[in-house]
């Protein structure tokens, strides 16, 4: 093997440990920020977990659940004892 194939495989090498560690301690990061933010702020949290997930009622259902939240869906086009 010449030098050029040794560099590549340590390159390689490198970046197989390198990616994975990298996006571990960014996930791991997140991790820490979001269970912070759902300790400290919970109101907060799940407003913006019901906001973000406000599209896809299926996540909204599940985080529901997840929480045990109890929510009523609001029809806005019955505003009382008059109806559009």
């Amino acid at each position: 093997m010449n030098n050029r194939d040794d560099l590549f495989e340590k390159m390689v090498k490198f970046a197989e440990y390198c990616f994975n560690r990298a996006h571990s301690a960014a996930y791991a990061f997140v991790a820490y920020q979001t269970a912070y933010l759902k300790a400290h702020y919970p109101v907060e949290y799940i407003c913006a977990m019901l906001t973000n997930s406000k599209d896809n009622m299926e996540g909204v259902n599940y985080f529901g659940k997840a929480i045990n939240f109890n929510y009523v869906a609001v029809c806005i086009t019955y505003l009382g004892w008059w109806s559009i």
